[in-house]
């Protein structure tokens, strides 16, 4: 693990949830943290670092011109930001960026490990040395079509990493500018569908990277999964409220403690919930006339 050099966006204050996410992070005793933050998330991460008495030195800070916060119409001043507003949507393209810049800072690393903010860290990943870009696979088993999930990215240091970094950012720069409020993720399965570089991309071991939807799966340890995690991805839960319950109950089960038992119960309240939010939005626009 001391060759891994993890890049994180810190997009405002990201709560318990991301200072879970941050500590198992640190707990693998990464070689550096690139990062690219806005104030608000500039903040939060010196806090949650002396929180959690870790050295400020593993930190290293990238800036992007001002040019592209003008180009992306992002409000720099802003103290808020909450995943799937307009405010945060503006600014995930900057992931791209911070990729780019620690690939070209770092150019002796032979990959770097990006990490959305809500992924629980179980152990050091074992990362093959393949030239392709591996990416965690969200795809689902009644189709063919392979979709990827920008939370965790392994990037090898070469001059087609560096190239398409910058070729995803301008194409979700561009359908953001043209109205499109499109996020990092279809951003990104739209761009290699559309230039045809899937070739470039391999998905990541789906049981050692656990997607969202499988924590049910992953908490009662079907086929053995917990012991094959090496990393759980809480984005199927909304805010940080869920992201938290759920991150601290696969942590409650990994250390054989009792609370994980309560978490399994909260946590299918919170897909029940999720679940009648989505119908009634569907509904609620089939009634206005809008498509369903």
């Amino acid at each position: 693990m001391d060759q891994t050099n993890f890049v994180i966006l810190a997009i405002g204050n990201l709560g318990t949830s991301g200072d879970i996410s941050l500590k198992s992070m640190l707990s693998l005793k990464p070689k550096r943290i690139c990062y690219l933050a806005d104030q608000k998330g500039e903040s939060w991460l010196i806090e949650t670092l002396n929180r959690n008495k870790a050295n400020s030195k593993i930190l290293c800070q990238h800036k992007v011109n001002k040019t592209y916060y003008k180009q992306l119409k992002i409000n720099q001043n802003l103290q808020s930001r909450y995943f799937g507003q307009e405010d945060f949507i503006r600014i995930t393209p900057l992931k791209w960026l911070v990729i780019n810049q620690s690939l070209v800072k770092h150019s002796k690393e032979k990959f770097i490990v990006f990490s959305d903010l809500d992924v629980l860290w179980l152990k050091p990943p074992k990362i093959n040395n393949s030239k392709k870009i591996q990416i965690q696979d969200d795809s689902w088993k009644l189709t063919k079509k392979q979709h990827y999930c920008t939370g965790i990215m392994v990037w090898p240091n070469s001059a087609s990493s560096k190239k398409i970094t910058k070729q995803i950012y301008t194409f979700q720069r561009n359908l953001i500018i043209q109205g499109n409020l499109i996020p990092d993720e279809p951003a990104f399965n739209g761009f290699i569908n559309q230039y045809n570089t899937t070739n470039l991309i391999t998905p990541l071991n789906k049981d050692s990277f656990i997607i969202g939807h499988r924590a049910m799966a992953l908490l009662r340890k079907e086929k053995g999964v917990l012991d094959a995690a090496t990393a759980y991805h809480a984005n199927y839960f909304v805010g940080n409220y869920q992201k938290e319950i759920v991150l601290k109950t696969v942590l409650s089960r990994r250390n054989n403690e009792n609370y994980w038992i309560l978490g399994c119960i909260i946590i299918y309240l919170f897909k029940v919930k999720n679940r009648i939010t989505i119908l009634t939005v569907k509904f609620s626009k089939g009634r206005n006339g809008k498509r369903k």
